[in-house]
């Protein structure tokens, strides 16, 4: 696309306001030689006025006009930054809120009750979970134990303990410890239950013969906090089961 001032004609009339220098051509065609980014030639002494306003009108010329839609278009970016058309940024100063000192009591207050409220319904709910496992627990090894018994076929003893709050199976290798003996120590982790009571016809030891049948019946109890659980052992079957 031509340049806008490719046509363009200057008048004597338009000369320069107190130069004395007018043009008698009447007219006269502008120097359109130079390039987009290059410099015009500068007039040289005593030059015409005509080439020298026809300069001026050059330099004033709107040779890339930007549309006005354009100049008020702005991108915004993120973290309070604005970027303008040509492509300088601008910054917007926010001022961070704070919180203030009734917000803070009253989140503070807000945990304070829920921390209340949740702390000790988990700690029972953790006890009740832990008395129910130790009590799970005596239920599978009294059965193991007389499993034992019967494809041994030898008489297997399980022996309760209540000042150490464990019982052991007697002549039983431990599954995971095969030179340990079977020891069930019920007040440590993940159990830390007690062992309340646990009798047999008298007795601290319950003892399966080769058939599996229990040498009497018994009841073995055992707490952790409020919560207490009851193992009973059938003296017919041999089957534990809790309460």
């Amino acid at each position: 696309m031509a340049p806008r001032y490719a046509n363009v004609k200057h008048d004597a009339s338009l000369s320069e306001p107190g130069s004395g220098r007018s043009n008698n051509s009447g007219t006269c065609k502008p120097d359109i030689g130079h390039r987009e980014n290059e410099q015009p030639n500068r007039p040289t002494p005593g030059g015409s006025a005509c080439s020298s306003n026809l300069r001026a009108d050059v330099f004033t010329a709107d040779i890339h006009p930007v549309p006005r839609a354009a100049r008020a278009l702005t991108r915004r970016w993120s973290g309070g930054l604005t970027m303008t058309h040509e492509g300088q940024i601008q910054s917007r100063s926010r001022v961070p809120r704070a919180f203030t000192m009734v917000e803070v009591v009253c989140v503070v207050v807000i945990i304070a009750t829920l921390a209340a409220v949740a702390v000790p319904r988990f700690g029972n709910t953790l006890a009740r979970r832990r008395v129910e496992a130790a009590a799970g627990r005596i239920v599978a090894d009294l059965a193991l134990a007389q499993r034992r018994a019967r494809t041994t076929n030898a008489n297997q003893t399980v022996r309760f303990t209540l000042g150490t709050h464990e019982y052991t199976l007697i002549g039983m290798p431990h599954p995971d410890h095969p030179s340990l003996v079977y020891k069930v120590l019920l007040s440590e982790e993940p159990y830390r239950a007690s062992i309340v009571s646990a009798d047999f016809d008298g007795d601290l030891d319950i003892i399966f013969d080769v058939f599996g049948v229990p040498d009497s019946s018994g009841s073995v109890v055992i707490s952790v906090g409020n919560h207490v659980r009851t193992v009973t052992v059938d003296a017919g079957t041999g089957r534990a089961t809790t309460q």
